[in-house]
C-alpha cells in the first residue's frame, strides 16, 4: 500500500471544522437605502496575505491555498433603492395635490373629456345618415356635441382652467364642422 503524505491530525481537525462551521453574525434589519449607503461608505475587502491566513496556534496547510476564504464582506444587493425613494416623494406630492384639488375642477375636466370622446366617436356613426330619420338622429347627436362643448367652455371659464377651456372650444368647433359637413351639400343641392 502506498503511503500518503497526509497528516492524520490535520485531516481530523479539518473534518471537525467542516462539520461545525462558524456561524456568521446576524445582521440587523436595515432599509434598502441604509444598506446601500453603508456598502458605499465601507472600504473594499482587505487583501488576504499569507500572514493573515495563518491563525495563531495552527499549522499552515494547503487547505488555505485550495479553498478560498469565507466571505466576510456582504455583497452589494442589486436594487433600485435610490429611485424608489424619489418615487415615494413623488407619490407623497401627488397625494397632497389630490387632497388639495377641488372636486369641482375634476368634474369639469371629466365633463370636457367625455365631450372629446363623443367628438371622436361621431365620425364612426354606425347608422345611415343620408336622409330622413337617420339624418335627423345624426344631426341631433352633432348638436349634443356642440352643446357639450359650449357647456364645457362655460364651466372651464368659471373654473379658470385654460387648457380644458381650449379643448372645450375645440369641441364646439369640431361639432360645427360636422354640421357644416352634413348641411353644405344639401344646401348646395337645393
Amino acid at each position: 500500500m502506498a503511503s500518503d503524505d497526509l497528516d492524520r491530525v490535520e485531516v481530523d481537525r479539518l473534518v471537525v471544522e467542516l462539520a461545525h462551521p462558524l456561524k456568521p453574525p446576524v445582521p440587523k434589519a436595515k432599509s434598502a437605502f441604509a444598506t446601500l449607503a453603508a456598502d458605499a461608505a465601507a472600504p473594499g475587502p482587505a487583501p488576504v496575505t499569507p500572514a493573515s491566513a495563518v491563525a495563531p496556534g495552527r499549522s499552515w496547510t494547503t487547505a488555505h491555498v485550495l479553498m478560498p476564504a469565507t466571505r466576510t464582506v456582504r455583497r452589494k444587493r442589486f436594487a433600485f433603492a435610490l429611485p424608489a425613494v424619489h418615487f415615494q416623494k413623488l407619490r407623497r406630492i401627488a397625494l397632497q395635490k389630490i387632497r388639495a384639488t377641488q372636486w369641482s375642477t375634476v368634474s369639469v375636466r371629466i365633463f370636457v373629456g367625455l365631450g372629446v370622446l363623443l367628438c371622436a366617436a361621431m365620425p364612426f356613426w354606425p347608422y345611415a345618415h343620408a336622409w330622413s330619420w337617420g339624418l335627423l338622429l345624426y344631426l341631433c347627436a352633432v348638436e349634443v356635441v356642440v352643446v357639450t362643448g359650449i357647456w364645457g367652455a362655460k364651466l372651464t371659464w368659471d373654473a379658470e382652467l385654460p387648457a380644458a377651456h381650449t379643448v372645450a372650444v375645440g369641441t364646439v368647433i369640431w361639432g360645427l364642422g360636422l354640421l357644416v359637413w352634413e348641411a353644405a351639400p344639401r344646401i348646395a343641392y337645393a
